[in-house]
C-alpha cells in the first residue's frame, strides 16, 4: 500500500512538472496504468521523464526529489539484485564508461589516485570501448568546461558488493552491451592517463574493497536521521542536504497540524526553530525554542537531557542577537546537565562546549574560548570519524578565534582544514561551502593574497549562482574588490575620480 501510494504522489508530481508537454504527458499515463515493479529497468532505460527526473536528483543529491521516487529506486535496485547473480559465472570484466566532466571536479579526482570514487547513482557502463570512446568526445565537443573521460573498470564479480546485470535486452540500444550498476558503487582510483587524442583515460578497480571513512560516515549519519515517521526523516534529510526552504514547509505543517499534546510536538518545534536560525530569523527561532521548553517541562518534567538540548538552541538564538550575558547563561544550564549525565567524551557536549567558545570569543575573552574550544575538538576527535560536518565547525570555530586575536595566519590555517573536510562531507553546491569559501577568500584579502583572495571569492560566487543564495550581489562587489587590488587600483581613489 504504501508503494502504490508513493507512486501515485510521484505521479501527481510529474504531471505538473510537464502539464505543457503532451508526449510526456502519454508517457506518464502510461506509466500509471501499466508500471510494475518487474518493468523498473525496461523504464529506467526509457527516453522519458522517469530517466530524466531520477538522474537529476540523484546527481544533484535532490532529496526531496528521490524521497518521491523512493519506491523506483528501490525496484531497479531489487530488480538488479535478483539478476545480479547470473552475472557471477563470470571471475571479472573490463568495462567502459565515456563522460564529459567538469573541469574542477575532474581536478579533484585527479588529486584522489589510490583513493576511492563513491557512485552516487546508477551506473551505466559498455562492454564495448569504441562505444564508450564515442560519448566522451561527442559529449565534450566545444565546451571548454569539461574535460572527455573515458573511465576503464576491471571488475572481479565475485566481490563486488553492490549488484549489476547486463541490461541490453531491456534497452532500446541492445548494440551498446549496457551493464547497469545499483547506486553507491565503490571504485579504487589506479591511474589518470592522458591519450592522444585529449581523452583523459581513468583506470578504475572494483573489488570489494570500500572507503572505510566514506562507509563510517554513512552508517553514522544513517542512525543520526533516523525517526519515528517519513515525514521527519524527510524533513531531516532536507536539512542535511541544503534543502531548507523544503524543509521548513515540512516543518511549519507538521506544527500547525498536532495537537498541543501530541509526544512530536517539541521536536517539530524545535527543528523548525533551527530552521528559521538557519533563514537568520533569530527572534522567530527563539521562540519556536521557548515553546519547545515550555511543552518539555510541561509534558516531560524529567528528561533533562532534552531540557539541556533545548537550554542550548536557546542559548544560540541569543548569541545570534547579540544578548551574550543570556546566550551564555542558558549554555552554562545545558553543561550542568550534560556533564552530570552523560559520559565525558559525547559530542552534545563538545557543541556546547563551542557554542561557548563562541560567544566568550565574542565578548573578548581569548583565554576561555580557546579553552572551550579546544575541548569541543578534542571530544570530537575521538568519537567521530576521520572527517564530519562536527569536526569542521571546530576548525573553524577555532580559526575565527585565533583570527580575532590577531594571528590571522594561523586563522587561516584552521580555516583551510575545516573547508577541506567540509568538501569531503558536503555536496557540492550546499550553502555552508558558500560561507567558508567566502570567510578564507576574506581573510587572503586581510594578509594581501589577492589571486587567493579571487579564486575563493570566485568558488563561492558560483555555488551561490547555482543555487539562487542572497550572497551573490556582496561575492561580486569582493571579486570586483580582489581584481581591483591585483591590479593596483584604488578603490577609494576610482570612486573619487568618478564623482568628480
Amino acid at each position: 500500500m504504501e508503494a502504490s501510494g508513493d507512486k501515485e504522489r510521484f505521479i501527481a508530481i510529474c504531471r505538473k512538472l510537464y502539464n505543457d508537454n503532451e508526449k510526456e504527458l502519454q508517457n506518464i499515463e502510461d506509466f500509471a496504468q501499466n508500471y510494475s515493479p518487474a518493468e523498473a529497468i525496461k523504464w529506467y532505460t526509457r527516453d522519458t521523464f522517469l530517466y530524466r527526473i531520477l538522474n537529476h536528483a540523484l546527481r544533484v543529491q535532490s532529496v526531496v526529489l528521490l524521497f518521491q521516487m523512493k519506491f523506483f529506486i528501490q525496484d531497479i535496485h531489487n530488480h538488479l539484485k535478483l539478476l545480479h547473480t547470473y552475472e557471477k559465472k563470470q571471475s571479472s570484466m573490463l568495462l567502459y564508461r565515456g563522460q564529459a566532466m567538469d573541469n574542477n571536479e575532474f581536478n579533484r579526482l585527479q588529486q584522489n589516485i589510490g583513493g576511492f570514487l563513491s557512485i552516487n547513482s546508477f551506473l551505466s557502463t559498455s562492454l564495448r570501448r569504441n562505444i564508450a570512446l564515442h560519448f566522451a568526445l561527442q559529449s565534450s565537443v566545444d565546451r571548454a568546461d569539461v574535460t572527455p573521460i573515458l573511465f576503464e573498470m576491471k571488475v572481479d564479480t565475485k566481490k563486488s558488493p553492490k549488484p549489476f546485470h547486463n541490461i541490453s535486452q531491456y534497452s532500446a540500444f541492445e548494440t551498446e552491451q549496457e551493464i547497469l550498476f545499483s547506486v553507491g558503487t565503490v571504485f579504487h582510483i589506479e591511474s589518470v592517463q592522458k591519450m592522444k587524442d585529449g581523452v583523459w583515460v581513468v583506470k578504475l578497480i572494483l573489488d570489494g574493497e570500500e572507503d572505510k571513512e566514506l562507509k563510517e560516515l554513512t552508517e553514522l549519519l544513517r542512525k543520526e536521521i533516523h525517526a519515528s515517521n517519513d515525514l521527519f526523516t524527510l524533513g531531516k534529510l532536507t536539512y542535511r542536504m541544503g534543502e531548507y526552504e523544503f524543509s521548513e514547509q515540512l516543518y511549519s505543517s507538521v506544527v500547525e497540524n498536532l495537537s498541543e499534546n501530541h509526544p512530536d510536538r517539541a521536536s517539530a518545534l524545535s527543528n523548525l526553530g533551527s530552521l528559521l536560525m538557519r533563514k537568520g530569523s533569530h527572534s522567530e527561532a527563539l521562540d519556536c525554542y521557548n515553546k519547545c521548553l515550555k511543552w518539555e517541562l510541561a509534558h516531560s518534567p524529567l528528561n533533562f537531557l532534552a531540557h539541556a538540548a533545548t537550554y542550548h538552541n536557546i542559548g544560540t538564538a541569543y548569541a545570534h542577537l547579540d544578548d551574550n550575558e543570556k546566550a551564555l547563561s542558558y549554555f552554562e544550564k545545558a553543561k550542568k546537565i550534560e556533564e552530570e549525565l552523560l559520559p565525558s567524551n559525547t559530542t552534545s557536549i563538545a557543541s556546547t562546549y563551542n557554542q561557548m567558545a563562541a560567544v566568550y570569543r565574542d565578548m573578548g575573552d581569548f583565554q576561555n574560548a580557546l579553552l572551550y574550544a579546544e575541548k569541543a575538538l578534542s571530544i570530537q576527535q575521538t568519537s567521530l570519524p576521520k572527517n564530519h560536518l562536527e569536526k569542521a565547525m571546530s576548525l573553524e570555530n577555532l580559526g575565527l578565534i585565533y583570527e580575532k586575536q590577531g594571528d590571522v595566519q594561523k586563522g587561516l590555517e584552521y580555516f583551510l582544514k575545516s573547508l577541506q573536510m567540509e568538501t569531503i562531507v558536503l555536496p557540492a553546491l550546499h550553502p555552508t561551502l558558500i560561507h567558508s569559501h567566502c570567510n578564507i577568500g576574506q581573510t587572503y584579502l586581510n594578509l594581501g593574497n589577492y589571486p587567493e583572495a579571487l579564486k575563493h571569492f570566485k568558488t563561492s560566487y558560483d555555488i551561490a549562482s547555482a543555487i539562487d543564495h542572497p550572497l551573490q550581489q556582496p561575492l561580486q562587489t569582493l571579486i570586483l574588490l580582489s581584481f581591483t587590488q591585483m591590479a593596483g587600483i584604488n578603490i577609494a581613489e576610482l570612486l573619487s575620480s568618478a564623482e568628480e
